[in-house]
């Protein structure tokens, strides 16, 4: 199966090709600044004539077999991956206040899918799927929403596509090796915005994430968990607007707040400067209460496993939080270094069928 998989960003597209039979995609590439109508069709447009060779607008028959669009935020609309239709569009749409963000080049982009294509099916993949079905106690905030004119706010994870891998995986190798029951794992997804989540088997019941990727771990830019009281006293004491609080907590704040200038996760786990010593141990201190949050959800822990773009800095990690858990545990850690965009892929195809109002 030839797959071309699209992941709309805030301000660019990327894009991979893949055909079955490779692991690696055939090509790739990111189109900066696609976010209305006319620039979205312009960048799909270069993507085809990149990936298929053609010298016209015309999708050519079997360049493509199915397009994988993997979102951000899909919210109670999308529980698992689905194919893109006018109704899901328009579910979609009623969700922009929910994600203001992240939905709307999204949208634009699926509009014009079906705009232009002819007979690809084309699946639709949320990271927040995975944990739509968090226990109730733990997808809620301690307010009245109703009241606030946000009935919708809860809390989501925002990397479940590396989480659902990565727990799958271990999951599977713990049965393999005898163990029985459902595996309690502790997943974290090193990205720049770093998450950990609890899952009893295949079921989310924990997760740092909040109605934004803002909550939970501290990230490579933002802040982390924060007592809304100093957003509060940045507006009042300091007279900041909302802007300047956003820049504040979403881009100098985390590790770069930490350590005085820009740092990458692993940068920081092998620096040896004061203020990268710091940074990790704030981080990996951070982690270890996120860990101890996780083996009380579950009443104990089997498995530790680590996914994201820093996957391999779970090899670093990993022992320095192992040696702080009780050894009574007997966690086993595992690496989990699958791409994003092969995840989508995967998930993508299970969706099967035409869609684009085509069923």
């Amino acid at each position: 199966m030839k797959t071309l998989v699209l992941n709309p960003g805030v301000t660019a597209l990327e894009y991979w090709y893949y055909d079955a039979a490779v692991d690696m995609p055939l090509y790739e590439g990111c189109i900066d600044d696609y976010r209305n109508d006319d620039r979205c069709m312009d960048a799909l447009t270069a993507i085809l004539m990149h990936v298929s060779g053609s010298r016209n607008n015309a999708w050519p028959a079997g360049a493509i077999d199915l397009v994988a669009v993997r979102i951000a935020y899909g919210g109670a609309v999308l529980r698992a991956p689905a194919l893109l239709t006018g109704a899901l569009v328009s579910s979609l749409a009623a969700l922009v206040p929910e994600a203001p963000l992240h939905l709307p080049p999204a949208i634009t982009l699926l509009g014009c899918l079906r705009a232009c294509l002819d007979g690809v099916p084309v699946a639709v993949v949320a990271d927040t799927a995975f944990f739509t079905g968090l226990p109730e106690r733990e997808s809620s905030y301690a307010i009245d929403a109703r009241t606030a004119g946000m009935p919708g706010l809860r809390r989501y994870g925002f990397n479940g596509l590396h989480h659902q891998e990565a727990c799958a995986f271990a999951a599977c190798t713990m049965r393999v090796n005898g163990a029985g029951g459902p595996c309690r794992t502790i997943s974290l997804c090193l990205e720049p915005h770093p998450e950990l989540a609890a899952v009893i088997g295949m079921q989310p019941v924990m997760v740092t994430g909040g109605a934004t990727p803002l909550e939970g771990l501290p990230g490579e830019t933002t802040c982390g968990e924060l007592d809304p009281t100093i957003a509060l006293m940045l507006a009042g004491e300091q007279g900041w607007g909302p802007e300047r609080i956003n820049e504040m907590l979403t881009r100098r704040s985390g590790l770069a707040g930490l350590c005085g200038r820009p740092a990458t996760l692993p940068a920081v786990c092998a620096g040896s400067s004061d203020a990268m010593l710091f940074a990790r141990d704030v981080m990996l201190y951070r982690m270890l209460m996120a860990c101890g949050a996780a083996i009380a959800a579950m009443g104990g822990a089997d498995a530790l496993a680590f996914s994201g773009r820093y996957a391999s800095t779970g090899s670093v990690i990993g022992p320095l939080l192992a040696e702080r858990l009780p050894a009574s545990l007997g966690v086993r850690r595992f690496i989990v270094e699958k791409p994003l965009q092969r995840i989508v892929a995967e998930r993508a195809a299970s969706c099967g069928g035409r869609g684009t109002d085509g069923e």
